[in-house]
């Protein structure tokens, strides 16, 4: 199932403030995404709106929970406020409420 990530970090503890925020920010995505596979997570992508101060990830995973562990064992939930939310393509969603005919 697929789910979108929707991270969300406050200004005071963006990377771009200075390099304390980097590091433990830069830390925290690096072992979300390189632990990503051992913890049954295929990242089909990711983008970053700098000035909302979210990163976007799209992840392909059994469930919530497996992303929800994933985020807390990496730190990014003692720094950022992370949505966890599936989605379907709109290929998808339009086959699913097309009116059979």
């Amino acid at each position: 199932m697929l789910h979108m990530v929707v991270n969300t970090h406050s200004p005071q503890d963006c990377p771009f403030r200075g390099d304390d925020e980097a590091k433990a920010m830069v830390d925290a995505i690096e072992a979300f995404t390189s632990t990503s596979v051992a913890n049954g997570l295929d990242i089909q992508g990711s983008w970053a709106s700098r000035g909302a101060h979210e990163i976007f990830l799209l992840v392909q995973a059994t469930d919530a929970h497996a992303i929800d562990d994933a985020l807390l064992r990496c730190g990014l939930t003692a720094r950022t406020h992370s949505r966890v939310l599936p989605v379907v393509t709109v290929a998808q969603m339009l086959e699913a409420v097309r009116p059979s005919s």
